[in-house]
């Protein structure tokens, strides 16, 4: 495998070799686990699906049912989680890869008889007639897609009337400072260069340019389909320290303190305003639209 030189700023991995090096660097275990890149492809992805973060992502679904297509769905877990659910899945992933693409899906299939129908091709030409999906989904996904306008445009062209486009974990930054804060801090994107994150307007004007009305942007402290695996500890110390330094609240350690029940009611009422108020670079976003009509 090539090897990250310190002294070159070119990446020298595709994405593949990048979590390879992640999987084999000593210390990085729980940092595989938390981002599903852990073996086998079947334990990761039950581990989503009965995670925090997939019980809150259920909440947007618009039904219990229906046929959902998954954009750069990578090793499978929302397909798998969807599928187990009973919806009728169709998984699109341009990587061929057996780790962090369309192998290790099929593989997953293989593995748990779950059924996935799986495509391989770019999200910005969708290869499916017009309103097909009931529901189109992406985690970490649209601040990837070449073309964002596009993307969209097309994710809105295969929906049916009504149909729900779920975008999650998406990264927001404010200024080019913030962008660069962000890349230097993400693990993988040093040893192979293809992160990025953008403002919230311009994915909310991608997604509005569809002719999709947004119908919820769930703030990055505001829900588990966000936040996780973040402890609630750490959640709740994070909120304490943007009230402490935005509004100055000194008494905000009661209001945010998830082991009483006044905290607990506080945590949830103050989560979304939190959430306004950060402005950390790289914090995560997810977007809740339909398509009308």
């Amino acid at each position: 495998m090539p090897m990250f030189n310190p002294s070159n700023p070119e990446p020298l991995m595709t994405w593949e070799q990048a979590v390879e090096w992640m999987r084999n660097h000593p210390g990085r275990d729980k940092e595989v686990e938390d981002n599903y890149f852990d073996d086998s492809v079947w334990v990761a992805a039950e581990r989503y699906h009965s995670g925090e973060e997939w019980q809150a992502a259920r909440s947007y679904l618009p039904h219990s049912s229906g046929k959902a297509l998954e954009i750069g769905a990578g090793r499978g877990i929302v397909s798998y989680a969807m599928a187990r659910d009973g919806w009728e899945v169709v998984a699109l992933e341009p990587d061929p890869s057996n780790l962090v693409g369309c192998g290790a899906i099929r593989a997953l299939v293989d593995y748990s008889g779950v059924r996935i129908s799986i495509k391989q091709g770019p999200a910005e030409d969708l290869p499916f007639i017009d309103g097909i999906f009931d529901l189109v989904v992406g985690r970490q996904v649209l601040h990837h897609v070449a073309d964002m306008p596009r993307f969209c445009l097309e994710a809105a062209r295969v929906l049916k009337p009504g149909g729900r486009f779920i975008m999650t974990r998406e990264p927001v930054v404010d200024t080019p400072a913030d962008l660069q804060v962000f890349l230097e801090r993400h693990p993988l994107h040093r040893l192979y260069g293809g992160e990025a994150a953008f403002p919230l307007q311009i994915y909310t004007g991608a997604i509005r340019n569809a002719g999709l009305k947004i119908m919820k942007v769930v703030g990055h402290l505001e829900s588990a389909v966000n936040y996780a695996p973040m402890s609630m500890e750490d959640r709740c110390e994070h909120c304490r320290r943007v009230l402490n330094t935005k509004l100055g609240w000194r008494m905000s350690h009661i209001l945010t303190n998830e082991r009483t029940r006044f905290g607990r009611f506080w945590a949830r009422r103050l989560s979304p305003l939190v959430s306004r108020l950060s402005t950390e670079p790289g914090r995560l976003v997810s977007f809740v639209a339909t398509k009308m009509g």
